[in-house]
């Protein structure tokens, strides 16, 4: 089976992309980010909606329906569960942010409760 492709056409550059099958099955796009003991992978199931998987050695974590803020220099990945809000920021890399770097902030009836820095 051949990979799907599509053109990005860009003010002065042409090229194509191969994608992987996890593209055929409908996901716009798939990263993992590594915030020490947990690892998430935010994918983009359909335009502008959103799921967030989050393991570890002992645990899963899936939420789907997801939104995200652009903040002028990141974007800010929100999902509810329950009472609990993960949110995942993806720092572009200019002004300031390393490319790649990420932040992972959990908050439960408000309160933030966890905070990790992360990689791509």
């Amino acid at each position: 089976m051949k990979p799907l492709s599509f053109i990005i056409a860009g003010a002065t550059t042409l090229g194509a992309i191969a994608f992987s099958p996890i593209v055929r099955a409908g996901v716009g796009w798939s990263y993992t980010y590594h915030c020490r003991e947990y690892t998430i992978t935010l994918s983009e199931y359909a335009t502008r909606q959103f799921s967030y998987l989050q393991s570890t050695d002992s645990a899963r974590i899936q939420i789907n329906n997801g939104f995200n803020r652009n903040t002028g220099r990141s974007w800010i990945y929100s999902f509810r569960n329950g009472r609990t809000v993960y949110e995942l920021e993806d720092v572009w890399g200019r002004g300031g942010g390393d490319v790649g770097s990420a932040n992972l902030v959990v908050y439960r009836y408000g309160k933030e409760v966890l905070r990790r820095n992360c990689r791509k």
